[in-house]
């Protein structure tokens, strides 16, 4: 998708909300009872979970669509490579790549590390802040790589 385009728009909208409605998890994650006691929240996450998934599916199909075969243009178009070099080469894992499988594999990339991620940003962020020699040395690092 575009850097700025409405799909990336859209994944940002339903991860905040998502954020906004549990930052911690949902009480029935602990407690599986709880859910039935908190059913609204549980049913807007699960509608904002819904509305994810059909997006990523949706941009896979057109990942597909698109993809030429040698041309790798984003990270779907490299999985599809990578399948079609399994197939061909009759690797016995092959077939676990289905589609539903590359669909999950979207997911878990675009869904299930943000939350990850931005915790250890947060983390990086207040080491940095309460000991500047960790900032230095990061800063010396982008410079010496980079």
């Amino acid at each position: 998708f575009e850097n700025e385009g409405p799909e990336l728009a859209r994944i940002r909208r339903i991860n905040e909300s998502v954020t906004e409605l549990a930052p911690n998890g949902l009480p029935s994650d602990i407690v599986p009872w709880l859910g039935i006691l908190l059913r609204n929240r549980e049913k807007k996450i699960e509608s904002l979970y819904t509305e994810f998934f059909e997006l990523i599916e949706a941009l896979y199909k057109k990942a597909v669509h698109c993809h030429v075969p040698g041309s790798i243009q984003n990270f779907t178009h490299s999985m599809l490579a990578a399948r079609e070099e399994a197939l061909l080469q009759k690797k016995c894992d092959s077939q676990y790549l289905t589609e539903a499988n590359m669909v999950q594999i979207l997911l878990d990339v675009f869904g299930a590390s943000t939350d990850t991620t931005i915790g250890e940003l947060r983390w990086l962020c207040l080491t940095m802040t309460r000991k500047p020699e960790i900032q230095a040395k990061i800063q010396r690092e982008i410079q010496d790589y980079l």
